[in-house]
């Protein structure tokens, strides 16, 4: 196997690690609160959204640190304060240090250590690789593999009684792959980053950079409302539920159901672009974004049974995978093979703000209404939002093709 697939393979498998101990807050949501007499949902969920929305918001801050002290620093920093993170949050008193601890200090260690990985493979796979798409896009796939691996979760927790005692192991876990590490990022420290494209703009004027601008950002804008909306079941089902009536396994099942279906239409949309969707993924985002909009609204406000979350789950998750799957192909698609790193982590960092506003919206309404129902109905419209900014990225594409 070459360098390039074994780091692929290491990445990946650090990743999904990272990301089970991220999407585990949903189904550890009600030990916690438990944990906190009269503690604010609000602050929890915050808590429990500041992963992913560290690893977005830090994309242009790790893509600067991996090329001033190189994959290898960035690792061990990161792994060092994911660890310390981890460490303080099972022994965090009350919901404040839980934000402090796994909010800020893990998330931050969970961003460096995340898109140093994600930049190290698209160092090894360019957008002239024939595995360019594939390569890039595996770890956009991992999130719904780890909501698919929550029964794992499940079952530590079942066994180690304790939420505390499941994010002890779990720091002596990342501490050790984080160190493993080293010796696979470290081979990587000569190689040279390679241009996004060989296009270049006809004209540079004025007008024309406002176009390339203006399109960029209501691509962001797009995946800002996407974020807000995607990602919320997998942080809500579980307690909602338990509010329904059901019990928390079954809560983890039926968030479970989502994660396969996630999994198996991002797999597929990842495995068949670079043969078949290369140069049509932007249309993706507005069509899935209108039928999550339709479906999701309706589905999840009228649940009230476990099959009828599970119906929900399912075709939500279904839904899901294209929109996420190969982002960063889509980027290149967004001003035609131009600035493509730019486009991505203007992308990503829109995202954090999304994935952080999004369960901020749903602690709040839940504080609210003392329901997680009214939520599915929120979600309906943000996709509706994301899709007539994906509508507008397409119009901008037609107007800058004229200048390359």
């Amino acid at each position: 196997m070459s360098t390039g697939w074994c780091i692929l393979s290491y990445s990946s498998f650090l990743a999904w690690v990272y990301i089970l101990i991220q999407v585990s807050f949903g189904r550890i949501l009600q030990d916690i609160t438990n944990s906190y007499p009269g503690a604010k949902m609000t602050i929890i969920t915050w808590t429990g959204s500041m992963a992913p929305t560290m690893a977005n918001l830090c994309a242009f801050f790790v893509l600067f640190a991996t090329r001033r002290i190189h994959f290898t620093s960035t690792l061990i920093i990161g792994t060092i304060i994911a660890t310390t993170g981890l460490v303080l949050t099972a022994i965090s008193p009350n919901e404040f240090t839980l934000l402090i601890a796994y909010g800020v200090l893990y998330s931050f260690g969970y961003a460096l250590v995340y898109n140093a990985g994600v930049f190290i493979v698209v160092t090894y796979f360019p957008p002239s690789h024939r595995f360019h798409v594939f390569s890039t896009s595996f770890q956009m796939s991992l999130l719904p593999v780890a909501v698919a691996s929550l029964p794992i979760s499940d079952f530590m927790m079942t066994n180690l009684n304790s939420w505390r005692l499941f994010y002890t192991f779990f720091a002596g876990l990342i501490f050790i792959l984080g160190m493993v590490g080293c010796g696979f990022y470290r081979n990587s420290e000569h190689l040279e980053e390679t241009a996004d494209s060989k296009l270049t703009l006809k004209s540079t004027s004025t007008s024309i950079k406002v176009k390339i601008i203006v399109c960029a950002s209501c691509h962001a804008v797009s995946y800002l409302f996407i974020a807000m909306a995607i990602n919320t079941p997998v942080y809500i089902l579980p307690k909602h539920s338990v509010d329904l009536g059901l019990s928390l396994s079954a809560g983890s099942r039926i968030t479970a159901y989502f994660g396969v279906a996630d999994m198996v239409s991002r797999l597929l949309t990842t495995i068949l672009g670079d043969f078949l969707l290369k140069g049509y993924l932007r249309f993706i985002s507005p069509t899935f974004c209108l039928l999550q909009a339709i479906a999701g609204g309706t589905l999840g406000y009228m649940s009230d049974t476990e099959g009828q979350l599970v119906l929900y789950s399912v075709i939500m998750g279904t839904l899901s995978g294209p929109l996420m799957a190969g982002s960063y192909a889509v980027c290149s698609e967004v001003l035609h093979g131009l600035y493509v790193k730019e486009v991505f982590c203007l992308n990503v960092f829109a995202r954090a703000f999304g994935y952080s506003g999004g369960l901020i919206v749903a602690g709040y309404i839940y504080d609210m209404t003392g329901s997680f129902r009214y939520v599915f109905l929120a979600m309906s419209a943000m996709q509706t939002v994301a899709a007539v900014f994906g509508v507008a990225v397409l119009f901008l594409q037609k107007q800058l093709k004229l200048y390359l």
